[in-house]
């Protein structure tokens, strides 16, 4: 017996899947950009000196740029 099974679909059905998966990338995506505003939102400006600010808004970038969400991927190369 096979280890992997493939499945064949038509191209309506696979059109109807890709559509699906973008959808949702695009709403995870989107949802990290709000929670990546709202935490440099947080940042205490006035408590921090010049250096901590670009300490912190390079930390909250990484965590952003780390993200396997490829909608995200696509506007960040976008940025570059």
């Amino acid at each position: 017996m096979p280890k992997f099974a493939f499945v064949l679909i038509d191209s309506e059905k696979a059109d109807v899947c890709s559509s699906f998966l973008s959808f949702v990338f695009e709403q995870e995506g989107e949802q990290q950009i709000r929670d990546f505003l709202g935490k440099v939102a947080e940042v205490q400006l006035d408590e921090m000196d010049d250096e901590q600010v670009m300490k912190t808004l390079q930390s909250l970038r990484k965590q952003v740029e780390g993200s396997s969400n490829a909608y995200l991927k696509d506007i960040i190369a976008g940025l570059d």
